[in-house]
């Protein structure tokens, strides 16, 4: 789609093709992996946005509108081996309204900063996963009283 939308806007095509291919490999379940500088930046830019406080949000978005639980204390090789297609951290998701926006964050928020490609986007990826591991410690100790 953005090649048409920017091809009609009069984009010139080395543009447009810069601009296609970053948008191709900024997916974090894609094939690609991010080459050029822009395809980094977009890519780091797209994880950053699911971090810290907008990221709970969002999180917690997501869990009510599949009316999932706020907090899962199943085990999470557990949960990976029951609601993971094939067992596998990477598989999809069985039913989602066994999901919990801790066993999200469990099993893919937190490897996030492993996978940034830019040292800007790392230092705030630190930052935000400090906040939301704080976060899930202290809902833990107040759901389990």
């Amino acid at each position: 789609m953005a090649k048409e939308i920017l091809i009609n806007l009069g984009v010139d095509i080395s543009t447009v093709i810069r601009i296609s291919d970053a948008i191709r490999v900024h997916r974090f379940k894609g094939q690609d992996i991010p080459q050029k500088l822009e395809e980094k930046i977009l890519f780091d830019a797209d994880k950053l946005d699911i971090l810290g406080a907008v990221g709970l949000a969002r999180s917690y978005m997501v869990a009510g509108e599949y009316n999932q639980s706020i907090y899962s204390n199943e085990n999470i090789n557990d949960y990976i081996q029951s609601n993971l297609k094939d067992g596998n951290s990477k598989g999809k998701i069985i039913d989602i309204r066994k999901h919990a926006p801790n066993l999200e964050y469990e099993i893919k928020i937190k490897k996030i900063p492993d996978r940034l490609f830019t040292n800007a986007a790392k230092k705030i990826a630190k930052d935000r996963i400090e906040y939301m591991t704080q976060f899930f410690e202290r809902l833990k100790s107040e759901v389990m009283l």
